[in-house]
């Protein structure tokens, strides 16, 4: 009896260990069936893009640009590029931020199948003016051709200082150029020097100082006349620190006497000084 009995437990170990081993098995599977959904499977794949305050560029093309940013990253992974729980928000912001040449983006809900951005765009263009015309300029630094009549007179008001500019406008620069060459194709400078033009006039309106359009002596310099909305020029050097020279101008704007006339600019470029002529 006492042989039976060890040899019936011996049977139910064997037992117990072949459920254990066919639970763990099934344990297994259940884990790698989960892993595929989750992490290989298109469920939390980005197949759309949603984009919020969009105003000249296309939903189409973002969403273009957010696909190429996702499938050039070069590190092995072992999920689809395109998988939303492993985008790294602020480095796809910072790129699309190039890409799109946008003031901000912002990435929200990454973690889904859509993908929903909130852009600020800046502008995609400027005004060159040119002795007593006015011309569209593109992002590639090429003469697009003349404003219409409204556009025109419009951009005559805020150089005049009857309107003033919005800060989504588009810059207006002063630049003259032989009028027999300002034609649809001239190329009035480099593109990162049109798009350099564009950031840096927008910085300075966020910055507190409006103007009416920005006197440049030539396409390589970075020194700029800005033509405050009160008028008078404002020496600036695009070339250095925006910040300091901003904070300068908007020191002596608040602390300037009212019965001070400025007869000829004012220079913010060195740190920590001001000069008025």
């Amino acid at each position: 009896m006492y042989a039976s009995a060890i040899k019936q437990g011996k049977v139910l170990d064997k037992k117990g260990r072949g459920t254990r081993a066919v639970f763990l098995l099934l344990g297994l599977v259940a884990i790698l069936g989960w892993a595929y959904i989750l992490f290989v499977s298109d469920l939390f794949t980005v197949d759309a893009v949603q984009t919020q305050w969009l105003k000249t560029l296309d939903e189409i093309d973002v969403g273009r640009e957010v696909y190429a940013v996702l499938d050039s990253r070069q590190e092995w992974r072992p999920w689809p590029k395109r998988h939303s729980w492993f985008i790294n928000e602020s480095s796809l912001a910072e790129e699309l931020k190039k890409r799109l040449f946008a003031a901000n983006v912002k990435v929200e809900n990454p973690h889904t199948h859509v993908l929903r951005l909130i852009v600020e765009e800046r502008s995609n263009k400027l005004i060159l003016h040119s002795h007593q015309q006015f011309f569209w300029v593109d992002l590639q630094g090429a003469v697009t051709g003349e404003l219409s009549a409204d556009e025109r007179n419009r951009a005559q008001s805020v150089t005049t200082g009857k309107t003033r500019m919005n800060l989504d406008d588009p810059p207006i620069i002063h630049f003259n150029q032989a009028d027999d060459l300002l034609a649809p194709g001239f190329s009035m400078a480099p593109g990162e020097t049109i798009k350099q033009w564009i950031k840096t006039s927008s910085e300075l309106a966020k910055g507190g100082l409006t103007y009416r359009e920005l006197l440049m002596s030539s396409a390589t310099s970075t020194l700029s006349r800005v033509i405050s909305d009160e008028g008078y020029p404002v020496l600036i050097d695009f070339g250095d620190n925006l910040e300091p020279q901003l904070k300068a101008y908007i020191a002596f704007k608040n602390a300037k006497p009212k019965d001070m006339k400025i007869t000829e600019y004012i220079d913010v470029r060195v740190p920590g000084r001001i000069y008025v002529k």
